[in-house]
């Protein structure tokens, strides 16, 4: 009997040592994976908040790890000071690559850092996703020692109990009738523990054999309901775990996701701003020419030609400033009429629609809307400015702001009956630098915009037309007044 009792403490003891383990262990596990994100999150962004964020997390990691059982975690320490390294020369590099086209560096030297930078950030996400795995492995591990060290326990519980049982049944038959309350409490007691209950106690005392027991009998239930995991316990236990489990499947999946809107973010960026370079590149060489030959009107052609090249790149960049800046920096939301919204853009776009003989029609119930009134602003205007220039050789061009109910949402819309757009290429209208009339003014960012600016207020975005000469409609989605409009049409604070 004092030997089981003696191994359910022992035990007991093990078993929160494991559970100290599993928990340090995942807590390394979500904080690596946490800093994975953050590492591609800074790779997307390039921006201090996104450095400071980064930097923070890898502190907070580092000190998990100096806590933790060095036999475990020496080689993980390991690798987080290699990654902390690599992260330091990818930001020193980026800041150095910024700086020589600021500069406008010789272009051999500009693509030293930047493979120099694809390299370093090989070998980042390289050691990244090794450190994950290294931390995903010492969480299996944990978890799965805790879960035998508590089976174990409970275990050596059960047959400490029915040892317990066999002492009581075997002394029952050698008393009399006149220790029969005792052993009647004895017996109710092993009833109410064995149903689950293991707060009942006898409360006999006594210096006999049975005052004895019965003591023994309440130390025991003591012990079992301090180291007696309850089923509703274990069912939050595994709850937490489901959560846990689904919103790391989340994050891999956004991460993916991030990683390949990074990488058509870096090709398409690349791609339209090399033609302003080559411009600017070759009018320099002409530029140079004309002025061995002393031709002043030629030259002051060629400075134009730069000048206008210089004046596109700077629109690009100043664009895919503000495309970057969207869901980081931020205005304060609030409840806004879209009616005054409307009202507002069509007085910032008078000239336009003057000079195009533009008529523009807002509907008069228009709703409330709830989000940032600036870059509300900012989509409204982009889409009647987009309406306005591309109306074509229409002798009578409209344009419609107005508002419907589909599918029990509000859904906002600015129709036109410009030029239309084809069925193939509908779905491509709000990528980066995407203009079907490559000859248009702009930038190509402008549609963009507005995809970015209504999904970070949580909405969508797209357009439908019937073809060329057919006019267009672009719908989207914002939060109405109060938060969010619910899929059943009913309104929900927010």
């Amino acid at each position: 009997m004092i030997i089981l009792i003696a191994t359910v403490l022992v035990f007991s003891n093990i078993v929160e040592h494991e559970n100290e383990s599993r928990d340090l262990a995942k807590d390394v596990s979500v904080g690596v994976s946490e800093l994975g994100a953050l590492t591609h999150e800074y790779l997307l962004n390039r921006g201090e908040v996104s450095e400071r964020g980064w930097n923070t997390k890898y502190n907070a990691v580092a000190k998990i790890l100096i806590e933790g059982e060095r036999r475990h975690t020496d080689r993980m320490q390991q690798q987080l000071i290699l990654i902390g390294d690599i992260f330091l020369r990818v930001t020193r590099n980026y800041k150095k690559t910024v700086s020589l086209v600021a500069r406008n560096a010789p272009q051999s030297e500009i693509d030293s850092t930047v493979r120099l930078e694809k390299n370093m950030v090989g070998q980042l996400l390289t050691a990244v996703q090794s450190i994950n795995t290294d931390a995903s492995v010492l969480s299996e591990n944990a978890t799965s020692k805790a879960r035998t060290s508590q089976a174990f326990s409970n275990r050596t519980n059960i047959i400490l109990l029915i040892t317990i049982a066999t002492v009581i049944t075997s002394t029952s038959v050698l008393i009399v009738r006149s220790i029969y309350r005792p052993l009647e409490e004895l017996t109710k007691g092993t009833e109410v523990i064995g149903s689950g209950d293991l707060k009942f106690r006898t409360g006999i005392v006594s210096r006999d054999e049975f005052g004895l027991l019965s003591q023994a009998f309440d130390h025991m239930a003591e012990r079992l309901n301090m180291t007696t995991v309850s089923r509703d316990e274990l069912v939050e236990e595994v709850d937490r775990r489901q959560k846990i489990e689904t919103h790391r499947t989340a994050l891999l999946a956004e991460i993916e996701e991030k990683n390949a809107e990074l990488e058509r973010f870096a090709y398409t960026v690349s791609h339209d701003l090399k033609s302003p370079l080559i411009t600017v590149k070759g009018f320099l060489g002409a530029l140079a020419q004309d002025a061995a030959k002393g031709d002043t009107e030629r030259m002051q052609d060629d400075m134009d030609r730069i000048s206008r090249a210089a004046d596109r790149m700077t629109q690009l960049l100043d664009g895919l400033l503000d495309l970057s800046r969207i869901g980081q920096v931020a205005g304060p939301r609030e409840e806004i009429s879209f009616g005054d919204v409307a009202e507002d853009v069509v007085s910032l776009v008078a000239g336009g629609l003057e000079q195009r003989q533009v008529q523009i029609e807002v509907a008069a119930d228009l709703p409330v809307v709830f989000g940032d009134p600036l870059r509300i602003r900012e989509v409204l205007q982009n889409l009647v400015e987009n309406s306005i220039k591309f109306m074509g050789e229409e002798p009578n061009p409209l344009v419609h702001i107005g508002a419907r109910q589909e599918g029990g949402e509000t859904v906002l819309f600015v129709r036109d009956n410009g030029i239309g757009i084809e069925s193939t290429y509908q779905h491509k209208i709000f990528d980066l630098f995407d203009k079907l009339d490559q000859h248009s003014e702009g930038t190509g960012l402008g549609l963009a915009l507005v995809k970015r600016i209504v999904e970070a207020h949580g909405g969508r975005a797209w357009v439908e037309s019937e073809g060329s000469g057919q006019g267009s409609t672009f719908y989207f989605t914002l939060p109405l007044k109060g938060g969010h409009l619910d899929g059943d049409g009913t309104r929900t604070a927010g």
